[in-house]
């Protein structure tokens, strides 16, 4: 583990100081720590193994999501949905439990073995989008701006949107699995509530201060920023205190916090304010990157899987771009935009803090089907989406009405 740890180290720094060589080579960070990931787990795999599955490695999971929960849910610019309102809802609310619910029916289908609690759990693990595996689609000129707006706004909600479900079908089909239908229901409910509660709580107080403190001087941009890092790890330490989940809480506190800090004209949060939680996200994420390049070895050396590698081809392919295309009918967006919408959906980060909290709570060994569904998405995201997807969602659009 210390050599998968020293080298994580050293690839991170060589990373960071080759960034603009690296994009000018048509390559992603997360391409670049995912290959790095696997190089060194093909020696130390088995050790990775005894060392993922343990409480410690479950809880740092679960922190370095809540900061990127957070950090995402203040990032959105133009208002709650970036100004997309009718677009970014009918995504949220009614195209994603579609996919979800597609997922399941799909699993049920290809894994007639596996419990229907853990059908959800696969579900909530393939289904939300992230696009740090495919950055450069954000910055892709040839896609228009308002496409690429709506879909990085969507991604950075229907992960904490999933959260709560994934939480509650975990639990039923983990260590609570001989607990009762309906008080594992209740029991999910108020852990739910006493996570909003927190990040409400936590969230608002601190936007509050913050705003208070900034307009009469007393705190400096510098600790602002430091501020911006502190509190969903505040909101997790809280909602955990109070047998919460703490990255619902966290996701909750950045949704309030953008909002009572931009105060009564709803305004964007300065980007210089959010730059060091962000870049401090894009550190953890790119160390998140590099274990999950050392798991896929770990996943795959356990043997070829046909129905969970079609589970998730089908997942990435079609899932999310069946219910996108039926839930976009009748909008503003003309039929090349909507597939586009639709097949813009990269699988990141989300889908891999998921699958390693999955592989901790469930009694199971490396070949789990969510840890290996996660790494089949996973993958295929970043060679579809890293390399095919781009050029293809401009040509569709070269020729859009």
């Amino acid at each position: 583990m210390a050599l998968l740890i020293v080298v994580g180290l050293a690839v991170l720094v060589l990373w960071a100081l080759s960034e603009r060589g690296v994009e000018r080579a048509r390559l992603t960070g997360p391409i670049v720590m995912v290959a790095s990931g696997v190089v060194v787990g093909l020696f130390v795999a088995k050790d990775f193994n005894d060392h993922l599955n343990t409480a410690q490695a479950e809880k740092l999971v679960e922190l370095i999501l809540a900061l990127l929960l957070f950090v995402d849910a203040t990032e959105v610019r133009g208002g709650p949905f970036g100004g997309e309102g009718r677009i970014v809802s009918r995504l949220l609310f009614l195209a994603m439990p579609l996919s979800l619910l597609a997922a399941v029916v799909t699993g049920a289908l290809l894994l007639p073995s596996v419990s229907g609690p853990v059908l959800v759990v696969l579900a909530c693990i393939v289904i939300p989008t992230d696009f740090a595996p495919a950055s450069p689609i954000l910055r892709n000129t040839g896609i228009p701006a308002r496409i690429r707006h709506i879909v990085n706004v969507e991604s950075g909600y229907n992960d904490g949107i999933v959260s709560p479900i994934f939480v509650f079908a975990l639990s039923l089909a983990g260590k609570r699995a001989d607990m009762d239908a309906f008080e594992a229901l209740l029991d999910g409910l108020w852990a739910f509530l006493f996570a909003a509660a927190s990040g409400l709580v936590v969230g608002g107080a601190a936007g509050i201060v913050l705003r208070g403190t900034r307009r009469i001087g007393f705190t400096s941009a510098r600790s602002g920023r430091f501020v911006l890092v502190l509190i969903p790890i505040l909101t997790y330490v809280v909602a955990n205190g109070l047998q919460a989940n703490g990255f619902v809480a966290a996701f909750v506190a950045g949704i309030v916090y953008r909002v009572v800090r931009g105060g009564s004209r709803h305004a964007d949060l300065d980007p210089a304010e959010t730059a060091f939680a962000d870049d401090v996200g894009q550190l953890v994420s790119m160390a998140m990157w590099f274990g999950f390049g050392a798991v896929a070895v770990l996943v795959f050396s356990n043997g070829f899987e046909p129905e969970l590698v079609l589970y998730g081809a089908i997942a990435v392919v079609v899932l999310r771009l069946a219910p996108v295309l039926l839930c976009l009918s009748r909008s503003s967006l003309g039929w090349r935009e909507r597939c586009a919408v639709g097949l813009l959906g990269p699988r990141g980060t989300a889908s891999i803090v998921f699958g390693f909290l999955a592989f901790n709570e469930l009694p199971a060994g490396p070949d789990l089907p969510p840890l290996y569904a996660m790494t089949v998405v996973v993958m295929l995201s970043i060679v579809l989406y890293g390399v095919a997807a781009p050029p293809l969602a401009v040509r569709l659009l070269r020729g859009r009405g």
